[in-house]
């Protein structure tokens, strides 16, 4: 189990994490999540790297001895609110309405 730490909502859970003794799976709980996951470790006297950009939220793979894993994650980019949107769109209003009146006396 992987937790965010995004600082609107600090314990959100964005995917979770199984292993067994040769395979693992990880899969995102919120497709509107993205991730990178790193895992490298030593398989004999070789050291082995592997690096997954999924692209449906799932990574399946074998797993390795005395290995290292990490997820990094994107979180979704926001969305505005609708007061901000509506401030915004009077503001313009406002703006349009003063050109008018400047450039264009009766």
């Amino acid at each position: 189990m992987f937790i965010g730490l995004d600082g609107d909502e600090p314990n959100t859970q964005i995917a979770e994490f199984s292993f067994t003794s040769q395979n693992f799976t990880l899969s995102l709980i919120d497709p509107d999540y993205s991730f990178e996951f790193l895992g490298f470790g030593k398989g004999g006297d070789k050291v082995k790297f592997f690096d997954f950009k999924p692209e449906n939220g799932l990574v399946t793979g074998d797993s390795v001895n005395d290995a290292v894993y990490k997820l990094a994650y994107n979180a979704p980019a926001p969305v505005p609110e609708p007061a901000t949107m509506l401030l915004l769109c009077s503001g313009l209003i406002g703006l349009a309405g003063f050109g008018r009146k400047k450039f264009f006396p009766e």
